[in-house]
């Protein structure tokens, strides 16, 4: 057997097979063609269409979501402003200063205890729109008295600072003297 026989069947086997690829192309060509069709209808349409209009929405998300971060920290700002313009309100106003201090006074009879006298000390504010009054005073009464004071100062409508406070017991009339140092800071209108 020669070389060339051997290639018969391969080239008949190969035409054979060429034969019915050609079949085979001839019997899908219309639906190849029209799958390459749409295949480039839709390469054109997402180059000139889908794609720009997707980065279109996409810049304007981003945008929105600037525009979102934004208004968030707006509305965190004037909440904080509020809670602000409420706080200093609790502040009494310079010319309701004197009202304020006498309102220790009342606190203390509510309290069951006396205060004879009332030392004021002005102090130094780091802003000139607010005014600090430190006031020493004793509180003669039961223990029980002094502790409602204490609690009547810390709950009060004005904000009172209680920066010290001492105890001793009178041996004479067996009250409680407290000595205390109160802050009252003021506004201007």
């Amino acid at each position: 057997m020669s070389a060339t026989d051997t290639l018969k069947p391969a080239a008949s086997m190969a035409s054979a097979a060429s034969g019915q690829w050609g079949r085979w192309l001839a019997w899908f060509r219309a639906p190849l063609v029209l799958i390459g069709v749409l295949i480039s209808l839709y390469v054109v349409l997402y180059a000139w269409w889908i794609h720009p209009t997707t980065m279109a929405l996409s810049g304007q998300e981003a945008h929105s979501q600037e525009i979102r971060r934004q208004v968030q920290a707006l509305l965190l700002y004037q909440d904080q402003r509020h809670r602000l313009d409420a706080l200093t309100r609790r502040f009494p106003s310079k010319k309701a200063l004197p009202q304020a201090i006498g309102r220790i006074s009342a606190l203390g009879q509510r309290a069951g205890v006396s205060i004879p006298g009332m030392n004021f000390q002005p102090a130094q504010t780091a802003s000139p729109k607010w005014a600090k009054i430190t006031l020493q005073f004793d509180a003669h009464g039961p223990y029980a008295g002094v502790r409602r004071l204490v609690a009547a100062l810390e709950g009060a409508t004005e904000p009172f600072v209680l920066e010290s406070m001492t105890m001793e017991k009178d041996k004479q009339t067996g009250q409680v003297v407290a000595r205390l140092i109160v802050s009252v800071y003021a506004r201007d209108e």
